[in-house]
């Protein structure tokens, strides 16, 4: 049975899309323009070079504690819950990157002079800009499975399940199995493993139009992946997958297997 996913996998999730391509064009597009435009007065007190390394510092770390927000909210809501979620992780961020900006802050007057904002300012300033920045990413396809104002079913791609929508983009192969532990879903593809907070019977619902069936109240499988049988004893038999997976038959839903005439 799949394990609940803990924090350290969820932040393994987050920080897998650091990396992807439109976060860097993004991080790199406002470190630019911040460097350039000098916003909250840094224009002023600051020379081009020490505001370039001041912005540089401020968006990796932004980068980095956002997608860490990002799964503590996830952690704790249901990701359809997307206006609780954004909240919760704008908070997040606000409180844990206040002090690193301050303190960078302080070292940079330290070199140049340059005037340090009060702490309850800098707070003001990441709430105001970190809040539509969540909002945004559910405007950007890719970044989050569900968006403000679109069908949050997910739209069906030509010949695609719509589960697979939900996945980072380079998880997206063929629906092998899926296997629950409460209210999460361990989605098994052809390009990888993702967990996510998502009933097993939604899950099942979004793998149209690929056939598959359930093998165990835990397990579903698509008939297509199953390359054989193994039986251990009388009691205990397993269907192995295309990726050599293991997957449990339990004494319950033996008959439609045999039926279909898997289990020979």
């Amino acid at each position: 049975m799949s394990a609940k996913p803990t924090i350290n996998q969820l932040l393994r999730d987050s920080y897998r899309r650091v990396c992807a391509p439109l976060t860097i064009v993004i991080a790199v597009t406002v470190w630019i323009l911040a460097s350039v435009g000098g916003p909250f007065g840094t224009f002023e007190a600051m020379s081009l070079f020490v505001r370039a390394w001041f912005w540089g510092l401020i968006v990796v770390s932004a980068v980095f504690i956002g997608y860490g927000a990002r799964a503590m909210a996830l952690l704790s809501f249901e990701p359809s819950r997307m206006v609780l979620c954004d909240v919760v992780a704008t908070l997040i961020m606000t409180v844990t990157l206040a002090p690193v900006v301050w303190g960078i802050g302080t070292i940079v007057q330290s070199v140049s002079n340059a005037p340090v904002p009060p702490i309850s300012l800098v707070l003001i300033y990441i709430f105001v800009t970190s809040a539509p920045i969540f909002a945004l990413r559910r405007f950007m396809p890719g970044f989050e499975p569900y968006g403000y104002f679109l069908d949050t079913a997910l739209s069906d791609s030509e010949g695609e399940p719509r589960l697979l929508q939900r996945l980072p983009a380079e998880l997206r192969g063929e629906v092998l199995r899926l296997s629950t532990s409460g209210h999460f879903t361990e989605v098994v593809t052809t390009q990888g493993t993702h967990t996510l907070r998502l009933r097993m019977a939604d899950a099942i619902g979004e793998t149209d139009p690929v056939v598959g069936l359930s093998t165990h109240r835990s397990h579903w499988v698509a008939e297509a992946a199953i390359q054989g049988v193994e039986r251990e004893n009388p009691h205990r038999i397993f269907l192995v997958l295309a990726n050599e997976d293991r997957v449990p038959v339990s004494r319950s839903y033996r008959p439609e297997l045999a039926a279909r005439g898997l289990l020979e």
